[in-house]
């Protein structure tokens, strides 16, 4: 239910006055959706089961009044509310009354740590004239060396700011990053014998015919004789991959520079009790479907490299190929094999990612990659299993999933 209320978060510099900033400022209904979309894993558990009622909407967005927000609607009384709940414009009630009792735990919680850090004022004297509302401080972001925002900044805050204000500066900023990195990359490879030399023996050694078969047979296209079609397959592969990553990123960041003109031209017309302009609603949805389409390309490779990285090989085995000219590569798990508890863990997160399956529908891909990241940070047994190829993968899927979850988290 708080899943953004946690000693772990909040113990870091700013969060806590993000959350006291944005709750502090702005009414409980600009948080409604922000809060349902919250409670999302604990929903597909069935740690919270929210209660059913038939017939009725309620009211929870847009609302200007206390005695609106919370307001019931029987849709036979009023014409439009079963329209908002089909729509999504308004909330079932089950789904509403997690979302008030979530607020109404959230709120004592401010109250009280406002206590704790100004303990020297009391309830009556700050409620008074004398300590006046005072205008909303600008509290910069954290940057890395080169000025751009930091992902792991940016995917920290972003639950504890407004959010209705889809920052789409910070993700310019996120985006054009990359992009000198991916072209100087395809340059290298074009100009530079040594690189290319060193990144094609990084590929080949992340490909499924370096591991052993269950019989503990090399695949045959390592043979000396045969070792054409393995440097072919790797080529092709490290070059398209390069290719389609720049093309990628330099489409999303075209994308998102659009979308932030037409933010700053019809900011008048994006109002929560308005459906949103045609021309900017449009964009966003295309925005979100390219940011999909290329969340694929990292998680497909995910499939391919973690089984064959030095570090993961021992857990998995591939079976023999039906001929020695099959390009198809079936891996498992090694059986029998007795796993640590972390090791467990990382397994089970990589595998939920490039798996996609019902499981990560579920959870959602940005939380699977949230986790993954905590586990790498958290347990140095864990990420000593990821190698360096394999890091740069999950720090591309990082970006797009990030990007994913700032449009999830947007809720004008």
């Amino acid at each position: 239910m708080w899943p953004y209320v946690n000693q772990e978060d909040l113990s870091r510099p700013k969060l806590m006055l993000l959350l006291l900033n944005a709750r502090g400022r702005h009414p409980p209904p600009a948080f409604a959706a922000a809060d349902n979309d919250a409670m999302h894993l604990g929903k597909v558990t069935k740690s919270l089961v929210p209660i059913f009622l038939n017939l009725h909407t309620m009211v929870l967005h847009g609302a200007t009044t206390p005695e609106e927000y919370g307001k019931l609607l029987d849709w036979d009384s009023h014409p439009d509310a079963f329209d908002w709940m089909h729509t999504r414009k308004q909330f079932l009630p089950g789904e509403g009354l997690l979302i008030l009792e979530a607020q109404a735990r959230l709120m004592p919680f401010l109250i009280k740590l406002r206590h704790e850090v100004l303990r020297d004022i009391s309830a009556e004297d700050i409620a008074n004239s004398a300590y006046s509302i005072q205008p909303e401080p600008f509290l910069k972001t954290d940057s890395d060396a080169s000025s751009f925002v930091s992902l792991a900044a940016m995917a920290a805050e972003a639950p504890y700011r407004l959010p209705a204000r889809l920052d789409l500066e910070r993700l310019t900023s996120l985006l054009q990053a990359q992009i000198p990195a991916a072209e100087d990359h395809v340059w290298a490879l074009r100009e530079d014998p040594a690189y290319f030399a060193d990144h094609f023996c990084e590929i080949k050694d992340h490909r499924q015919e370096m591991l052993p078969d269950n019989r503990g047979l090399p695949h045959p296209a390592t043979h000396r004789l045969r070792e054409n079609s393995l440097w072919a397959r790797v080529t092709f592969g490290m070059l398209s991959d390069a290719y389609a990553n720049l093309e990628s990123l330099t489409e999303l960041h075209r994308q998102v520079k659009n979308l932030s003109m037409l933010q700053q031209k019809l900011h008048k017309e994006i109002l929560p009790n308005k459906d949103l302009p045609k021309e900017y609603f449009v964009s966003l949805l295309r925005f979100k479907y390219f940011l999909e389409q290329t969340a694929k390309g990292p998680l497909n490779k995910l499939k391919v490299a973690v089984p064959a990285s030095p570090p993961m090989r021992k857990f998995f085995v591939r079976e023999p190929p039906v001929d020695s000219d099959s390009t198809k590569i079936f891996v498992r798990s090694r059986p029998g094999f007795k796993m640590e508890k972390v090791e467990q863990q990382l397994i089970w997160l990589l595998r939920t990612l490039w798996e996609d399956d019902y499981t990560l529908f579920l959870v959602r891909v940005p939380n699977v990659v949230d986790e993954l990241e905590r586990l790498l940070q958290a347990e140095p047994k864990a990420d000593a299993r990821i190698s360096a190829h394999v890091a740069k993968i999950i720090g591309d899927l990082a970006i797009v999933t990030q990007s994913l979850k700032q449009l999830e988290l947007y809720q004008p």
